[in-house]
């Protein structure tokens, strides 16, 4: 197994990794590009473990405990990460207050490593089809002239 092919330390949000076939963003790229949404495009996290910093300082001892017992083996450099849903501000109800995540390094899935090697595979792919395509452009313009 090569270098390439070994799990690699990743800085993620502590929950469950899992591949999703369609993502809000291939909706645009399926315009410029043909995008398979029946293909998984990304690995994201489920099941997000969050903390309210409202809750109240014993909760939040007793949850951070449960948190470095339950991830502390799996994830080094556990800590929190601040979300601000953007879109917030033009719900009527909205508090705009942030949500924090655990966030953590630990090394990837089998998933990950698979999926980061397919993109790697079609970046690598992409980038020789264009290059391979100036060539031919190239080699149409000025022929054999070197």
């Amino acid at each position: 197994m090569s270098k390439k092919n070994k799990p690699q330390a990743i800085d993620v949000y502590v929950g469950d990794p899992i591949l999703v076939n369609y993502h809000p963003l291939d909706r645009y790229l399926a315009k410029r590009q043909e995008v398979d949404p029946s293909k998984p495009t990304q690995v994201e996290i489920d099941n997000k473990e969050t903390v309210d910093p409202e809750d109240g300082l014993d909760n939040l001892i007793q949850q951070l405990t449960q948190f470095r017992d339950k991830y502390g083996k799996t994830y080094t450099n556990l800590r929190f990460e601040s979300e601000v849903e953007h879109y917030c501000q033009y719900q009527p109800d909205c508090s705009c207050r942030p949500t924090f995540y655990l966030y953590g390094r630990r090394t990837e899935t089998d998933i990950e490593v698979q999926h980061r090697l397919r993109q790697e595979q079609e970046r690598q792919a992409a980038i020789e089809a264009r290059e391979r395509a100036e060539y031919e452009k190239l080699k149409a313009k000025f022929g054999d002239k070197v």
